[in-house]
């Protein structure tokens, strides 16, 4: 029984990881378009940053973008300040 939970539970998460990474473009589009210095939280957990954008490998809320910081990031160098 504890091995199909776990199963579950990994089948959740991994469901939640593939809508973060369908929405991720929109949000980062659309936080890119808007006239604010832009900044880059990595790994913000819990703590959010005004003005930035919050970015985790499991995001908490729909505030924070779905980033794997071991991989390629998709951005531009020079896209923040």
């Amino acid at each position: 029984m504890t091995g199909s939970a776990k199963a579950i539970r990994g089948g959740i998460l991994d469901i939640r990881i593939l809508y973060r990474c369908a929405i991720r473009p929109r949000a980062i589009r659309a936080y890119l378009e808007n006239d604010v210095p832009k900044g880059l939280a990595i790994g913000t957990g819990k703590g959010l940053m005004s003005s930035w954008l919050n970015t985790d490998l499991l995001p908490t809320n729909r505030d924070v973008v779905y980033l794997d910081a071991t991989g390629r990031f998709p951005f531009r160098n020079d896209q923040f300040d």
